[in-house]
């Protein structure tokens, strides 16, 4: 008898369409689509060092100010996170 296990998403999880970053890559402004009511976005380097955390202006956040490479990106809205992945060219 084989007994197979299943991966299933929690309730809680966000599905992958539900955010949406662009342009990814981008080297100035990118844009959160696809969530209402963010409170914080969270910029860390890919060692998990936080190197910045702002309130984006109409969904749009300037990634200027960092330097060309890869990022990973926490997104507070409503009082849920929201993770995803950016390149800053």
């Amino acid at each position: 008898t084989f007994t197979i296990n299943t991966l299933s998403i929690g309730e809680n999880n966000l599905p992958e369409t539900a955010l949406s970053i662009y342009p990814n890559p981008s080297s100035n402004i990118i844009t959160i689509k696809n969530l209402k009511n963010i409170s914080r976005v969270n910029i860390y380097d890919f060692s998990g060092k936080l190197i910045g955390s702002e309130k984006p202006n109409n969904n749009q956040l300037n990634i200027s100010k960092f330097t060309a490479g890869n990022y990973n990106i926490k997104v507070v809205s409503d009082g849920k996170f929201y993770s995803s992945k950016i390149i800053k060219n």
